[in-house]
């Protein structure tokens, strides 16, 4: 007779290098870095008054959230 069995699952442990770790954390943490860097600069150019600086920041920060909402997606947080 045939025994029913569950499927072993193997999981394998890779060592990740110091360089892998970066790179990982460095593309996750751009679009964060893009979005502040666009607020901080949106809110120092209001106050100076340079609409041109202001939009280009507004904009910036624009592509940074956009990067984090399309990952969201990709990843399935967001439905």
């Amino acid at each position: 007779m045939a025994t029913k069995k569950t499927p072993q699952v193997r999981t394998y442990k890779k060592q990740y290098t110091r360089a892998e770790i970066l790179e990982s954390l460095a593309y996750e943490l751009k679009p964060f870095i893009i979005s502040v860097a666009g607020f901080a600069g949106a809110v120092y150019f209001t106050q100076g008054g340079n609409s041109v600086g202001k939009y280009f920041s507004l904009a910036l920060m624009g592509c940074g959230l956009f990067i984090l909402y399309f990952r969201a997606k990709d990843r399935g947080i967001i439905q």
